[in-house]
């Protein structure tokens, strides 16, 4: 997870301009979530939360399977199916590269 090609974080929702940014010194536009209808506005803004934590979630979850398969090498009984959705999250998060 040290090579990774998105703009690195962190990354935070300007709701007031529907824009999820990130600030490296410069602003970086990572996302324009357009203004909906007043009734989508509780979407949007959980859209723009849910955008913005993307590079915290990604990293967390690297780390995990980290322990995960450290574990798995000690013995320790882990649910395939749950460790292999991580491994696919991650996959299409990083275009294949987990």
């Amino acid at each position: 997870m040290t090579d990774t090609q998105h703009t690195p974080g962190p990354w935070y929702s300007d709701l007031s301009g529907g824009r999820v940014v990130c600030d490296t010194g410069h602003i970086h536009e990572i996302a324009f979530l357009p203004p909906w209808l007043p009734e989508y506005q509780a979407e949007r803004t959980a859209n723009a939360r849910l955008i913005a934590a993307s590079p915290e979630m990604l990293a967390a979850l690297g780390a995990l399977l980290v322990t995960i398969d450290a574990q798995i090498a000690a013995g320790l009984r882990w649910d395939p199916e749950t460790v292999a959705a991580a491994r696919a999250a991650i996959a299409k998060a990083t275009g294949g590269q987990s």
